[in-house]
């Protein structure tokens, strides 16, 4: 008799949400606000955008991310300052 248990599936990411996570990310280099990518990528709030970019930088490489580092260092230090 056939083994009838279901498989289990890899955890897929859905796309859409893949190619806003990606979007986000290049707004983001572009110095777009969290309020601003989270408006034009449809994220309820600019915290949503935020930590989408932060899981896509931390799920792929990005040729750019030392880069955007260092500018979020840099704004960072502007307004602790």
């Amino acid at each position: 008799m056939p083994d009838r248990t279901p498989q289990r599936l890899p955890h897929n990411r859905d796309v859409n949400a893949a190619q806003r996570a990606a979007l986000a990310v290049k707004l983001r280099t572009s110095k777009l606000t969290y309020d601003q990518i989270a408006r034009q990528c449809g994220y309820s709030d600019r915290a949503s955008a935020r930590k989408a970019i932060m899981r896509e930088l931390e799920r792929v490489v990005v040729t750019n991310v030392d880069e955007l580092r260092r500018e979020e260092l840099a704004t960072l230090d502007v307004l602790v300052s």
